[in-house]
């Protein structure tokens, strides 16, 4: 018998996403040839991956997050900024792209390397983590429309750019079920498409308290945004009932959502954290007695697996991943989009059952554990 052929994979990207945790994966198979990333090497240590496999080309994206946490960059220059940076990595990763077998791109960033890729008879996996690009545009710009907000602009560039990409990649990797038929939907075939569940860092993520039985207390993790759905569940909590209710959101708050955040910070009963470091949000999930994301659209919400491994029930939207990491009613909910009433309901009844909410603690952890960490991602990927 022959030994089979190690693929050799290099993976391209200019942010973190769930690159890292990729390639983490691919390094235990032995597969990882070469992470191109726009982050500085500093930024990289700590990462548990080996110095010689990773090429950094940090330059476009330093800049963008610099305007960016100076409070300077203006919509517009966003969107130039955040174009320029994915140009760069991409034809960066293109000039150095090492022998391999497989290059593995973020969508958006992998056009000039795909191509360069595929004529040295490389395969080509554009690995997307939302849904398709067109519909998640046509959702926003029915959301901002109902807010009566400015319309959303998603930069024409990048959607022809990543629509190119889906054509002419060997293969599109989703983390969810919503993702995966919203490019059926556009018209890819299903062959094409490939839907790999995200993991969780059961390290990182592991229950580290409880919540206080006298209070209520709901968590958000994640951008205040249109996107995620921060509207239905400011109006949701506002109908929730319980003598000791508190939202704590954790996150940055988007202009569109800050004067609504503001307002229900009058009530009192909101808490407002801003962005945490990694390391505080273990403590504060396993303290709270929900986790809940409504998201608009969203390709497959890690916060939810990493709030049900500290033993927190979600609430989730059908188009936040939900669906594909639990069952309605066993280990939380999942809910329509949009729906504050519905959402409303499924807290008012963890609220006022202390041991319905406790049993679907328990299955959720348990329900997460079994996704043995990022190892079956990894698994399902390498095959």
């Amino acid at each position: 018998m022959t030994d089979t052929p190690r693929c050799r994979v290099v993976q391209v990207t200019m942010g973190r996403f769930n690159q890292f945790d990729l390639a983490r994966q691919m390094q235990r198979h032995g597969m990882l040839e070469r992470l191109i990333v726009g982050y500085p090497r500093w930024k990289m240590r700590g990462e548990g991956l080996p110095d010689e496999a990773i090429s950094c080309f940090p330059y476009v994206t330093l800049v963008r997050s610099a305007a960016v946490r100076a409070g300077l960059a203006r919509a517009w220059l966003k969107r130039e900024l955040t174009w320029r940076a994915q140009q760069a990595i991409d034809r960066y990763a293109a000039r150095i792209l090492p022998d391999c077998d497989v290059v593995v791109a973020q969508s958006g960033q992998g056009l000039a390397v795909g191509r360069a890729a595929r004529a040295r008879g490389i395969k080509h996996v554009c690995h997307r983590g939302s849904c398709h690009i067109r519909t998640q545009r046509d959702l926003m710009v029915d959301e901002y429309r109902k807010w009566g907000l400015p319309s959303f602009e998603l930069d024409a560039r990048t959607l022809a750019k990543e629509e190119r990409e889906y054509h002419e990649a060997d293969l599109i990797t989703v983390p969810s079920e919503f993702a995966r038929q919203t490019f059926l939907d556009q018209g890819l075939s299903p062959e094409k498409v490939r839907k790999t569940p995200y993991g969780v860092d059961l390290r990182r993520f592991a229950k580290s308290g409880d919540p206080d039985p006298e209070a209520f207390d709901v968590l958000f993790v994640g951008q205040l945004c249109l996107r995620k759905g921060v509207p239905y569940l400011l109006q949701a909590f506002r109908q929730l009932r319980h003598r000791r209710k508190r939202l704590r959101l954790v996150g940055r708050v988007t202009p569109e959502v800050k004067s609504m955040v503001n307002r229900e910070r009058a009530h009192g009963d909101i808490e407002l954290y801003g962005h945490l470091p990694l390391g505080k949000i273990p403590q504060l999930m396993s303290t709270s007695h929900v986790l809940v994301l409504p998201s608009i659209e969203e390709g497959f919400a890690k916060v939810q697996s990493e709030a049900m491994a500290c033993g927190t029930p979600v609430i989730g939207s059908r188009n936040s991943g939900a669906r594909d990491l639990f069952t309605d009613g066993r280990e939380g909910f999942v809910i329509e989009p949009g729906d504050p009433d519905v959402l409303a309901d499924r807290m008012q009844r963890l609220a006022d059952d202390p041991s319905f909410r406790a049993e679907l603690a328990r299955r959720s952890q348990e329900r997460v554990t079994r996704l043995n960490g990022w190892d079956d991602y990894g698994d399902q990927v390498r095959d």
